[in-house]
């Protein structure tokens, strides 16, 4: 009876389980085995496309508070939310990959660089504080964007490749936003 039992449940999880998993909007590039090299590789290109959205989220959250641009605080806002999807993608890739984010020499120094910039952006304000702040977007942007070129180049897993694309792409739209606002601002 019990073995009856536990048959029937294993069973009925095995059946109900595919009907759990959760359904994406993006086409998912499958997953390939890696050797230990291209993991750790690729670890370690996680670790810093973590790190740069980290450090843009901090940032844009400072903004939120004292940008008194309504423009800046707005660029604030979207940057906020675009940078924590694009974590929370980073994230999920890393979990189908089973390969989790490492801090290598390019995260660390990501880390360092960005409490750097927030520790002066929390430091300035008014007027001075929204000149600052877009122009280290325009300059970390465009910096982001060649990391992402270099990084694109020696990912190995074709879905890390492809999620790295995609986040170039939304780097350029912030990018181009950034200088948008720079040059409304008389700043550029």
């Amino acid at each position: 009876m019990k073995l009856k039992l536990v048959m029937s449940l294993l069973l009925g999880t095995v059946i109900a389980l595919p009907a759990c998993t959760p359904l994406s909007n993006t086409t998912a590039v499958p997953v390939t085995p890696l050797t230990a090299a291209q993991a750790d590789t690729d670890a370690k290109i996680l670790g810093a496309v973590a790190t740069l959205d980290q450090n843009e989220i901090a940032m844009a959250t400072v903004a939120q508070s004292k940008a008194t641009n309504m423009a800046v605080r707005k660029y604030a806002d979207w940057l906020y939310k675009q940078h924590s999807q694009n974590l929370l993608e980073i994230q999920s890739l890393s979990q189908r990959m089973g390969v989790m984010p490492k801090n290598g020499p390019v995260a660390l120094k990501l880390q360092h660089h960005g409490k750097r910039v927030l520790a002066a952006l929390k430091h300035a304000n008014g007027m001075k504080f929204d000149k600052m702040y877009i122009s280290a977007m325009v300059k970390g942007h465009a910096e982001a964007i060649v990391l992402l070129n270099g990084l694109i180049k020696v990912a190995s897993s074709p879905a890390l490749v492809k999620e790295l694309e995609m986040t170039r792409s939304h780097v350029m739209a912030h990018l181009q936003r950034a200088q948008a606002i720079q040059k409304e601002m008389g700043f550029a």
